[in-house]
């Protein structure tokens, strides 16, 4: 339960600092308005001065095509972008492994892949599991509850087992999320929270990127129309701002210190 009011409070402080945050680095020239697919170079941080690297860790991530990129010029998904800032912005290097498959769901990974999963945890041995679907492919494919919150468990329990911190990323706002499909988002949404709500561990965490997204939209008075790269992605602008709000998600959730196992380092 002290996990869960933990979670509670954050939650709260994030969605009231939100539009300040990002806000304040939109105005600082961190970001700028960028036009439907505008080729802009990618400088992660540039106001940031890199601070010297006193650990390195590694982190896996899984997911479809959004976690893996789709749409950005060069693949740079908002999970890679979030923690190329963190390493300018903190006292840790973190290498990112993408394992997200394009065209994968929660449930097909889940039934066709997960050995493989195993395996690369095995052998990279990640300090962090990124798990980030983009939750319309299960949608398509009209996953049921029960088989979608029994995949995302598969995909948690071996992370846990090899003592990586695990967070569940929810997606960043794309046309088909926040228009015809929004209802059935937010529902799968709900059920990857219950699942992580479950553990009561503070090794499992949720980020609600859609919902952090979303609000700081309507903040601005936009819609996903400036992020547009197909119904079902980002652009590149719109990879940047769902990095940016996922970085401050992270520094927000854990500080500036190394991330990695809660429970090693409280000696649970």
């Amino acid at each position: 339960m002290k996990g869960q009011g933990r979670r509670r409070v954050r939650q709260t402080v994030k969605y009231l600092l939100v539009g300040l945050c990002v806000g304040a680095s939109f105005l600082a020239g961190r970001m700028t308005a960028l036009p439907v697919n505008a080729a802009v170079p990618y400088r992660p941080s540039e106001n940031i001065k890199p601070s010297k690297a006193l650990k390195q860790e590694r982190v896996l991530v899984i997911g479809g095509s959004m976690a893996y990129g789709w749409k950005d010029p060069n693949n740079d998904s908002y999970i890679q972008r979030a923690f190329d800032s963190l390493s300018k912005a903190t006292a840790t290097q973190y290498t990112v492994v993408n394992d997200a498959i394009v065209g994968a769901s929660a449930h097909g990974y889940a039934s066709k892949h997960l050995e493989d999963y195993k395996r690369t945890i095995a052998t990279l041995k990640p300090s962090v599991v990124v798990i980030s679907w983009g939750l319309l492919n299960d949608i398509a494919q009209k996953t049921t509850e029960a088989v979608f919150q029994a995949a995302i468990r598969a995909e948690i329990a071996p992370a846990l087992d090899a003592r990586a911190l695990v967070l569940i990323v929810t997606p960043p706002v794309v046309r088909a999320n926040a228009t015809y499909a929004e209802q059935k988002t937010m529902n799968y949404i709900a059920w990857e929270k219950d699942v992580v709500d479950s553990y009561r561990n503070p090794d499992v965490e949720t980020i609600d990127l859609y919902a952090q997204m979303m609000q700081y939209l309507k903040l601005r008075g936009e819609t996903y129309q400036p992020y547009y790269g197909d119904n079902w992605h980002p652009n590149q602008a719109g990879h940047i701002l769902a990095g940016t709000l996922l970085e401050n998600d992270i520094l927000s959730d854990f500080g500036q210190g190394p991330l990695g196992f809660i429970r090693s380092k409280t000696g649970a």
